[in-house]
């Protein structure tokens, strides 16, 4: 199983997710190109790093986050305004490995057809994020869910040729991932690549997922603020 620690950037600086808010995002004084070493010095061999200003509207952090792709020589994937062939490009040629498209990007016709004409680029490089709440596909911005079911989503995907997932349970009710969610969908989709995201920062929570057969995790702010914690949770994989 992959463990892979995201990254989230807020004002060119990192940020940080406390667990069961998503809509509260606190940056932090350390130097980006310190953290993501301690994080490969810790024994991550992947990394996700996502533009939160992009995904919420207020901004761009492309300039750091293809510095941070510079520097790295970790697998690398990233989320956030991958709207267009050219900044796909631009993240390509800089060491990006995974393109971790939002379900918005789906009602540009012209920007999925340009990604067909690479090939095996879709089945390769390309994860697509759904952010869910109570199983239905919900906004990263305003925290709300919509009418579409997350397997309604799944199988568009799958109809346009996707499918590797990026699922990210965001119910601040919970304290603990909805592992009933993701083990009905693993077994609904064997075809698919899932990664679980969502409040998963204890060792427990990782080995459950491992006993569902799930391909890989997400883990965040409340575990690499440990090193001990993280150390132990990356010695999982």
């Amino acid at each position: 199983m992959q463990i892979i620690p995201a990254l989230y950037i807020k004002d060119n600086k990192i940020g940080i997710y406390p667990p069961d808010n998503y809509l509260f995002v606190e940056t932090i004084a350390d130097n980006p190109y310190d953290y993501v070493d301690n994080i490969c010095a810790a024994g991550a061999d992947t990394l996700l790093l996502v533009d939160t200003d992009n995904l919420t509207g207020e901004g761009s952090n492309a300039p750091l986050i293809g510095s941070l792709c510079n520097i790295t020589l970790a697998t690398l994937y990233v989320r956030g305004g991958i709207n267009n062939i050219d900044y796909l490009h631009s993240l390509q040629y800089g060491g990006v490995d995974k393109f971790v498209l939002d379900r918005c990007v789906f009602a540009d016709e012209a920007f999925l057809q340009n990604l067909g004409q690479i090939a095996g680029f879709k089945e390769a490089k390309v994860i697509v994020a759904l952010d869910v709440i109570d199983r239905r596909v919900a906004s990263f911005k305003d925290q709300k869910p919509s009418s579409e079911t997350a397997e309604e989503a799944i199988e568009e995907c799958l109809n346009l040729g996707f499918t590797h997932f990026l699922i990210t349970d965001l119910n601040p009710d919970r304290d603990e991932p909805d592992f009933d969610f993701f083990e009905d969908i693993s077994n609904k989709y064997p075809q698919c690549f899932f990664i679980a995201g969502g409040d998963i920062y204890k060792p427990e929570h990782v080995q459950r997922f491992k006993q569902l057969g799930l391909e890989a995790v997400l883990i965040g702010g409340a575990v690499y603020q440990s090193k001990e914690l993280l150390q132990n949770i990356l010695s999982l994989g």
